[in-house]
């Protein structure tokens, strides 16, 4: 629907701002800033402003040139990476959601957090090697359809009322960008990916420093997406990095 659209809106300014601002005269990138500020309320989509701040604060911190600090970002991947299914099976209990519901009281929150509590534990069931390309889809992975309490108002510390999440367990994808790796892939993929990103890292690093600001900043951002909300392998989101990447490619010159 309209939401749908929105948030794709959002999230595609989020990434798109950094190659789009770069080498702009003050002005301009005062009004675009301006723009998204006013904007980004309306499309209602807390991942895109939380890819816009992140790959704000990328931005400020691109500017260190010291090796020690790209090895401290790039170490930093492997262990989330290479840990966080174990780190989400050990801390998603329904207890521990519970508690967070009673201070962030989001039903999008809330689901998201059922999600990846059970994609943890499934990964769990075939760590080495995963279940499979899109498996994350498939019934057996997937899960059935439950439901899960979200509480929406609290009395004396305690849910008051409820109102429950009922869906699969893993709707469509885990959104999450590493738990799907794990799903997928296994360990032997997620190490692989990890790889990946390490390497793009050391790429970004070694730009001058007006290009390693605004490519950290673009790969910031994009990390924040796929992290909490679509698809590893969503069709629109590649589309949108093909179209942008010509920008990043203009920026440099």
């Amino acid at each position: 629907g309209r939401a749908l659209i929105f948030s794709k809106v959002g999230m595609t300014f989020s990434v798109a701002a950094w190659p789009i601002l770069y080498n702009q005269p003050f002005w301009k990138a005062a009004a675009f800033c301006a723009f998204l500020t006013l904007i980004m309320p309306i499309l209602d989509c807390d991942t895109a402003i939380l890819g816009l701040l992140l790959g704000l604060l990328a931005y400020v911190f691109a500017s260190i040139k010291a090796k020690l600090f790209w090895r401290f970002i790039q170490v930093k991947i492997v262990i989330i990476c290479l840990t966080l299914p174990f780190v989400f099976n050990t801390l998603l209990t329904d207890q521990n959601i519970y508690e967070i519901n009673k201070k962030i009281v989001s039903f999008s929150y809330i689901h998201r957090l059922y999600i990846w509590q059970y994609t943890s534990s499934k990964i769990l069931e075939s760590p080495l090697i995963g279940f499979g390309l899109g498996s994350d889809t498939a019934d057996p992975v997937a899960g059935k359809v439950v439901s899960k309490p979200f509480y929406y108002t609290f009395k004396n510390g305690e849910g008051d009322l409820q109102n429950p999440i009922i869906g699969q367990q893993i709707p469509r994808h885990p959104h999450n960008m590493i738990l799907q790796w794990w799903l997928e892939f296994g360990f032997i993929g997620a190490l692989w990916w990890t790889a990946l990103l390490v390497f793009l890292v050391e790429k970004i690093r070694m730009l001058e420093t007006p290009a390693r600001k605004v490519a950290f900043s673009f790969f910031t951002s994009n990390i924040v997406i796929i992290l909490f909300s679509i698809s590893f392998w969503q069709s629109w989101w590649w589309a949108t990095w093909l179209f942008l990447l010509p920008l990043l490619t203009i920026s440099r010159k």
